[in-house]
């Protein structure tokens, strides 16, 4: 398993909430597992134990090779924004008995004005229409790559 850097990650727009352990491994391991990196869940959780909030995602993107970047949807076309990205379902709009935290999601593909996501620890595979998207999910997303991705193009 990758070893993490000392530099501390800064992402002066992210909300601090919370992301339960199991969200947490669970979105690490989709996005290695569609870029065929090896995972282990329990080396993830002695590398960053909880409790996990969105610093400590980012830096463990990080960790993996993954670049990534805070975007708003706000003013722009969610379908336009590469996929897949992380977004987080607002309380409201998602079945959790932890009412007050988001979920957070991929956002797997976009088609026929609708998202295609996947709940962090469903692996149903979930649609809403693209113009209700606002309504659904917080307003900032994150674009993830990997960077051996870019290389190899």
């Amino acid at each position: 398993m990758p070893q993490a850097n000392a530099a501390v990650l800064s992402a002066p727009n992210a909300r601090g909430s919370a992301i339960e352990a199991g969200e947490f491994v669970w979105l690490i391991d989709h996005l290695c597992k569609r870029h065929y990196l090896p995972f282990d869940g329990a080396a993830l959780l002695r590398q960053f134990p909880p409790p996990h909030d969105r610093e400590k995602l980012f830096e463990a993107l990080r960790v993996f090779g993954f670049r990534f970047a805070l975007a708003s949807y706000a003013g722009k076309k969610i379908g336009e924004l590469p996929v897949p990205l992380i977004a987080f379902l607002r309380p409201a709009a998602t079945r959790s008995i932890a009412g007050s935290i988001s979920t957070p999601c991929l956002i797997l593909k976009q088609h026929d004005q609708r998202i295609v996501y996947q709940e962090a620890g469903n692996e149903a595979p979930q649609t809403r229409l693209l113009r209700h998207f606002e309504k659904f999910f917080e307003p900032e997303v994150v674009l993830v790559a990997h960077r051996g991705a870019t290389e190899a193009a």
